[in-house]
Parts: structure tokens; sequence; C-alpha cells
């Protein structure tokens, strides 16, 4: 696999690296993406927000964290969860929720930042959250997050337009 760059050591994976990675033997994988074929689409006014939560052995919390997405205000939402192939009741979890969650699979990694790569090149939405396992979302974070974001949006374009004038 071709890296980016090198530095200290340690090779530094590039987004094209994550896509053409083979698929591990071993992964499991579900969610809404192998059931719905329309998915969510990015509205102008509502754009898409991708969540990502990486997890591995974190059953006690696991549950809080996607039930504080999937209860968000604003409904634009894709959720991806990378599991490290936990060994307790994490993937009852996930598979519980299945139905709600856009993708997930369950295979080996590298570690946090591996998982967290592998995610983001999934990704589809204009703002991406990583959430980890054990924290939570209040409700209305979501909605509030993409408001500041339309609101820095205008205040960047009404900048442009000033300066080009």
């Amino acid at each position: 696999m071709r890296m980016l760059s090198v530095r200290r050591g340690l090779e530094i994976p590039t987004v094209k690296m994550y896509l053409n990675r083979p698929l591990h033997p071993n992964r499991i994988e579900g969610g809404m993406i192998f059931h719905d074929s329309e998915g969510k689409c990015p509205e102008p006014h509502r754009p898409l927000v991708s969540i990502i939560t990486v997890v591995r052995n974190e059953e006690k919390w696991l549950e809080q964290a996607i039930l504080s997405v999937l209860n968000q205000s604003y409904d634009n939402i894709e959720y991806i969860i990378i599991d490290g192939v936990s060994t307790d009741g994490t993937l009852d979890i996930i598979r519980k929720y299945e139905d709600r969650i856009t993708y997930w699979m369950s295979e080996p990694d590298s570690g946090i930042f591996d998982a967290m790569n592998k995610a983001i090149v999934l990704t589809k939405g204009k703002i991406v959250k990583l959430l980890n396992a054990d924290d939570w979302l209040e409700p209305n974070s979501t909605k509030i997050a993409v408001k500041y974001f339309r609101d820095q949006e205008i205040v960047d374009n009404l900048r442009k337009n000033y300066k080009s004038q």
C-alpha cells in the first residue's frame, strides 16, 4: 500500500489506501445501507451530518451513545459505527439498533485512529462528528451545530462577496 509520507518512522495512510483496502475475512457488517437503497441525501438547507462512533468492548456505555444519536432533534444524519472485534455484548447492542444505524462493521484494526479513518472515508456528510462510545449528545446538539455551520457559511459568503466588489 502506498503511503502519503513517512514521518519519524510512521507511515501515514492516504484516503485512497483506506478505500482500496481489502476486506478483512472476518468482517461482520450491517445497517440500513443494506436494507434502504435510497439512503439520506444532502439538502442545501439541511446538510447531511455524519456521526461516527468507534468502539471496542464498551457495552456498559454504548447504548447511551447510540440512543443520543438516534434521538437527535435534527434528523438528516448518517450514523456509522466501527467496532474493533468486541468480545463483550457490544455487537448485541449494535444489532439491537441496526435498523436505525446507517452502517456498522466489526473487524480487527490497528487502534482507534485506524478505526476512525475507516469510518471517515465512508462518510457522505458535510459535517462529521466523532462521538466516543462512552459519550453522548444532548438532543439539540446536532441542530445547533448545523445552524452554526450554516451561519458561518453565510458570513463567509458575505465576506467573499464584499471583498470581490
